[in-house]
């Protein structure tokens, strides 16, 4: 079978785990040169490790996103290792780590998630868009809850939202250079940052155990399991494939049916 991405040269923020990482190594299985970004240097080097263990090709740069100087200087160096990007998947982001409302939410905390779930794909496209002269396709990463919201994490979801309208901009701008732009929102996944938060927080939610919040975000998605890091990566791979040839500023929910809304539960 002829891989979907043979010979194209795609940079995936949030690479060393979760839906990064998951992106990462189903992009070399199709073909893909990959180029991993992160701040997690263990994990990045994990995820090129494991890519290169399968004979593909990958590369690890440290950075963060959030700060300019890092961004444009990986970008150089993406452009003098291989004269182009065709791909480009923004997957680096934080959850709001203390949960809590507006008024409960530090500063800090605030600055920490738009900087990088927001700034961040406006870094990484800003220097990396210049190197799609031949076109390209690029996907951010949203969430469920940049459409709705939960309760006591209004940044993050802001942010999300944020993903969301930024996405569309860019598609917009964009089409007349033959690039694509969309976006994802994942509902509930079982990654590494969602546990995170999860084992900070679930007295803050009013739950006597993790395990009891884990049991609530599966009962809330009306498929009846929550999401894993392959399920997205999946839907990521097919948007910026040919297959997704025509589909630019598109948001696309994949939750398992949590957005669909509650149903009355009875007896049968």
């Amino acid at each position: 079978m002829t891989k979907k991405l043979n010979g194209k040269v795609a940079v995936i923020t949030g690479g060393s785990s979760g839906i990064g990482r998951e992106t990462a190594l189903l992009f070399a299985e199709e073909g893909a040169k990959v180029v991993v970004w992160d701040i997690d240097e263990k994990g990045g080097e994990d995820t090129v490790s494991a890519i290169r263990k399968k004979a593909g090709e990958a590369r690890f740069f440290k950075i963060d996103v959030r700060f300019s100087a890092e961004v444009e200087k990986a970008a150089k160096e993406v452009a003098q290792l291989y004269g182009k990007v065709d791909i480009l998947v923004n997957s680096a982001g934080v959850h709001q780590y203390r949960a809590g409302s507006v008024v409960e939410t530090p500063e800090e905390e605030y600055d920490k998630v738009m900087d990088t779930n927001v700034k961040g794909i406006f870094l990484t496209s800003k220097y990396l868009i210049p190197l799609m002269s031949d076109g390209g396709s690029i996907v951010n990463l949203a969430s469920a809850w940049g459409t709705i919201v939960s309760n006591k994490v209004p940044i993050y979801c802001t942010s999300k939202a944020a993903v969301i309208q930024l996405t569309k901009a860019m598609a917009l701008d964009h089409a007349v250079d033959k690039i694509r732009v969309n976006c994802v929102c994942p509902g509930t996944c079982k990654t590494a940052m969602v546990e995170k938060i999860i084992n900070l927080n679930y007295k803050d939610f009013g739950f006597d155990s993790p395990d009891s919040m884990w049991e609530s975000r599966r009962s809330n998605h009306p498929m009846g399991r929550l999401g894993t890091p392959t399920d997205i990566a999946k839907v990521i791979l097919f948007l910026v494939s040919d297959d997704a040839s025509w589909m630019t500023g598109s948001a696309i929910i994949v939750d398992g049916g949590y957005t669909l809304g509650k149903s009355f539960v009875g007896k049968r």
